[in-house]
């Protein structure tokens, strides 16, 4: 089977996708772990990065949209 330049489009759309969901995931832990401390300034920097990283453009139309959905429902 012979690659074209959508499957490689894809690869990488879904490379970015795991990406982004890594570290959104891990800036809300932190977000939360924070919040759980009441250090508010800490955890705002940390919802500031991770809305940073879903406020992105590199993903396609789908693949935003899958990521916000998995980091909406984890």
């Amino acid at each position: 089977m012979a690659l074209t330049d959508s499957t490689i489009l894809e690869a990488d759309q879904e490379k970015c996708l795991d990406q982004a969901l890594t570290v959104v995931r891990q800036e809300s832990f932190e977000m939360k772990r924070n919040l759980d401390k009441n250090q508010y300034v800490e955890a705002f920097k940390h919802a500031s990065t991770m809305l940073a990283e879903l406020r992105t453009s590199v993903l396609a139309p789908k693949f935003y949209y899958r990521l916000c959905k998995l980091a909406s429902f984890g």
